[in-house]
């Protein structure tokens, strides 16, 4: 087993309640893949990186709509989700692993999630 600093739950949830939210810009491919880094310098180092999968599935088709004789062309309507596995969330502290797998499947994840805007 790695050797890995310990925290408890609530100061892992303070520290993520105090990052920045990021923006991620979508392109037009239905997979998406991008890297994120997060890193504040508290007394200690913290460091968050992590891969996440963006997919997008078509609710509506882009096309064209028929108005007054016109053509006027409709953009698609689009729903994304993102998706960020335990084995792609690496946390650090002074340079040193930091918390559970648990932790990082119940507290990390579900918190980037909302730290992350898709534009």
């Amino acid at each position: 087993m790695e050797n890995r600093k310990r925290i408890s739950d609530s100061t892992l949830l303070m520290i993520m309640m105090g990052l920045p939210q990021k923006r991620v810009k979508l392109d037009d491919s239905d997979v998406q893949r991008h890297e994120m880094q997060w890193a504040k310098r508290y007394p200690h180092g913290f460091e968050i990186m992590t891969e996440l999968v963006v997919t997008r599935k078509t609710i509506s088709e882009a096309g064209f709509i028929e108005d007054e004789g016109y053509l006027r062309p409709e953009d698609g309507e689009y729903d994304y989700e993102i998706e960020m596995y335990t084995e792609d969330v690496s946390l650090y502290l002074d340079n040193m692993p930091l918390c559970t797998d648990d932790q990082i499947e119940n507290i990390v994840i579900p918190q980037l999630k909302n730290l992350i805007k898709l534009w």
